[in-house]
């Protein structure tokens, strides 16, 4: 059995089945012995690349954690007038956390999309792109960079090519923005409601006040938003200055870069 074993293993060496180890992962090559395709380079162009992982974590960490107060928000809201009877304090999460995590993930899709035209447009009327190009030209006055701030798109998508671990920091700091810019929009909602049981049937304090911390609460939680805003924005157009003054410049840059890589393998 054993030596059946050994043949199997030594066959499959010699047809490239298993990894020699003589081949650069990096280099997404096949391997110059055994002629085995990369596993790394089919993995990153099967799933994307490590970047379109990270962004995919990060996109539902942003909507699921927070939007799960949207869903408590709204329950509350239906047993105020008589439409629910559901307590969350009794609900078994074990059982339910599949359908409660994806309900809470497509409520944050559509509610990210309202609070950022209703609420965050009320109190930022300017783009935060631009507010953050503004901020980068007044620390460095000397420097004639010419971005445009709408091209901070693309920018970020050679960042995320040549830089990973600036692209991770930067999708950090994108969920964290979307949490708590609807963190601040459910609070903003819950507290209408405690406005309303405030002068219902008769003045409440208890609410009245509640429903005074909670708009408190999504103030300072709408501006640290703004906050990680203009930190990820920043980010982007200092970084893409250390490939060039403007986008021509950058993406001129990232070519020859390539090239000189491409001709050095060669």
């Amino acid at each position: 059995m054993n030596s059946d074993i050994s043949w199997r293993i030594s066959i499959a060496s010699k047809r490239g089945w298993r990894r020699c180890g003589s081949y650069s992962p990096r280099r997404e090559r096949s391997c110059p012995r055994c002629c085995r395709p990369c596993w790394i380079g089919l993995l990153r162009r099967v799933v994307g690349g490590y970047m379109s992982i990270a962004i995919s974590i990060y996109d539902i960490f942003a909507f699921t954690i927070s939007c799960l107060l949207y869903l408590l928000v709204f329950n509350e809201w239906l047993r105020v007038f008589g439409y629910s009877n559901i307590d969350t304090l009794q609900i078994n999460f074990s059982s339910h956390w599949v359908p409660i995590i994806l309900l809470a993930y497509m409520t944050g899709q559509l509610l990210d999309f309202v609070g950022l035209r209703l609420w965050v447009r009320l109190w930022y009327r300017v783009p935060d792109e631009e507010r953050a190009y503004q901020k980068f030209l007044a620390v460095r006055p000397d420097e004639k960079t010419n971005f445009k701030p709408s091209q901070w798109s693309m920018l970020f998508t050679v960042i995320q090519r040549e830089d990973r671990a600036t692209a991770e920091r930067i999708d950090r700091n994108i969920a964290v923005r979307i949490l708590l810019r609807n963190v601040s929009f459910g609070l903003l909602i819950y507290s209408f409601l405690q406005f309303y049981l405030s002068f219902s049937s008769a003045f409440s304090i208890s609410n009245f006040l509640a429903a005074i911390c909670l708009i408190t609460l999504s103030i300072a939680s709408l501006r640290k938003s703004d906050y990680y805003n203009i930190l990820l924005y920043s980010n982007i157009f200092q970084h893409a200055a250390l490939y060039g003054k403007n986008l021509q410049e950058v993406l001129a840059a990232v070519r020859n870069k390539k090239q000189r890589k491409s001709s050095s393998e060669l």
